[in-house]
């Protein structure tokens, strides 16, 4: 009953305007941020898509105007990172996202966790030597 009602109120917090961070270190997404990405593109997020694919796809159309992270396009101010996410690119996204609520759960994590999550932490516009 309350994973539901986490669910649906995902995404119903005040919209932030987006920051600037120049720093990586910086660009921590909140797990309630990466909830809230998976419900926006829930109906373009196709079974076995990779996370490679979720970034071409996905993370850089929406990211394009602003030429910056995703973290950068939803988050008020920057967050440090408590817990480091490690993937592969090319496993499938939604399972990746399986496994990380998995150990929400497990950890008991709130939405408010910091996380540094490459796929939206990473500027994928820049240069490889200035993400």
């Amino acid at each position: 009953q309350i994973r539901l009602e986490v669910l649906v109120n995902i995404g119903r917090a005040c919209r932030s305007e987006g920051c600037n961070l120049g720093e990586l270190r910086k660009r921590g997404v909140t797990l309630g941020q990466v909830r809230s990405f998976v419900k926006r593109f829930s109906n373009d997020l196709e079974s076995g898509m990779t996370s490679r694919s979720v970034i071409e796809q996905l993370v850089k159309p929406f990211c394009k105007p602003r030429k910056c992270s995703y973290v950068e396009m939803v988050a008020e101010n920057s967050q440090l990172p408590q817990i480091y996410v490690s993937h592969i690119w090319d496993s499938p996204f939604l399972e990746t996202m399986s496994s990380l609520e998995w150990y929400a759960e497990a950890r008991g994590l709130s939405d408010s966790t910091v996380l540094f999550f490459d796929l939206f932490s990473r500027n994928h516009h820049a240069a490889a030597s200035n993400k």
